[in-house]
């Protein structure tokens, strides 16, 4: 069993889009079969200096096992992870594999993305007549 605080926190421009935001997510989590939330600390949200407000979450999470903890990660990426407890684990080749998979998976979308970007940026600047690259 692995235990954890998982901090979650969202900007938006409206303060109960922010909210909203971050309670949806949170409903998400409750509905997975392989997890516990234990605890939730909702904190104040905060308006920013730029305006834009900033829900936070604080959320006491139990797993059963590594890959149910990574996916947590691998698909709600919070903004910090604190491991307050953790069984001695024996990782399995399948559950290795999962894990494994599911990291490249987010890191070649997100290069993906990144890549998409710059030749939009790019297009953008060559419209414009802005040189650079």
């Amino acid at each position: 069993m692995i235990e954890a605080r998982f901090i979650m926190e969202y900007f938006d421009s409206s303060k109960s889009l922010a909210e909203n935001h971050l309670k949806k997510r949170v409903e998400v989590l409750k509905g997975l079969k392989e997890i516990e939330i234990f605890d939730e600390h909702w904190e104040e949200t905060q308006q920013m200096e730029d305006g834009t407000f900033s829900a936070l979450i604080d959320l006491g999470i139990r797993t059963k096992s590594i890959e149910a903890f990574f996916a947590i990660i691998m698909g709600f990426t919070p903004t910090a992870v604190i491991i307050q407890k953790a069984d001695k684990l024996q990782v399995g080749m399948n559950e290795l594999q999962n894990v494994s998979n599911d990291t490249v998976t987010v890191i070649r979308n997100f290069a993906r993305a990144n890549s998409q970007l710059r030749k939009e940026n790019l297009q953008l600047r060559k419209l414009s007549g802005m040189s650079g690259k």
